[in-house]
């Protein structure tokens, strides 16, 4: 049966960790990503990161989640085992040169 699940607001960006035990899930109002444990289907973390966070990209390891925010101009970087924001680095015109 397929469950409804809700995140945050605006939720626009996905990323699975390579296991596939963990998807992420960007909120861009909220300014905060939502991690979904797959095996309980229930989420474990809600993580601040950056305003408006949009794309996200995991290292091939699965240890770090990268968060670009738009309206910060920044990325943010996230250890998954911790769900833990651990590092932002800014822009001045912004992670995707906007």
């Amino acid at each position: 049966m397929l469950k409804k699940l809700k995140a945050g607001t605006f939720s626009n960006g996905v990323a699975v960790r390579p296991d596939g035990k963990r998807v992420y899930i960007s909120n861009g109002k909220d300014n905060t990503v939502s991690v979904l444990d797959t095996q309980t289907d229930e989420f474990v973390a809600t993580i601040p990161v950056g305003k408006r966070p949009w794309n996200m990209a995991v290292t091939p390891d699965g240890k770090k989640l990268y968060v670009a925010a738009g309206r910060s101009d920044a990325v943010s970087v996230i250890d998954t085992e911790s769900n833990q924001k651990i590092a932002m680095s800014r822009w001045e015109k912004g992670p995707g040169g906007w």
